[in-house]
């Protein structure tokens, strides 16, 4: 008895979550229907171009704020020379 009782709890909680799901979903459409209907497509061409420029601008700060990496990590053609340099010294040393 038990049992079934539980099982018609269970059953009204789930009639109850499809009731809030189809509400919800009622809602979405509408909401998506007033978006489409009121859009103005002079706004959303500004927005565009304003959201592209903004995107731009942050692109080129990224730029300039990113140093040369080979530079930074100590990979310019003063470490190659002394790169260069070990490595003669060490093979001269082993052939010795």
């Amino acid at each position: 008895m038990d049992l079934e009782r539980d099982m018609q709890r269970i059953d009204e909680a789930n009639q109850e979550l499809l009731l809030k799901i189809q509400e919800k979903e009622n809602e979405i459409q509408r909401l998506e229907s007033e978006i489409t209907q009121t859009g103005d497509p002079a706004e959303d061409e500004d927005w565009e171009k304003e959201n592209c420029a903004v995107m731009e601008r942050e692109r080129a700060l990224l730029q300039e704020k990113q140093p040369d990496s080979r530079r930074e990590r100590g990979f310019g053609p003063q470490y190659l020379r002394t790169s260069e340099k070990a490595y003669k010294e060490i093979t001269k040393d082993s052939q010795m």
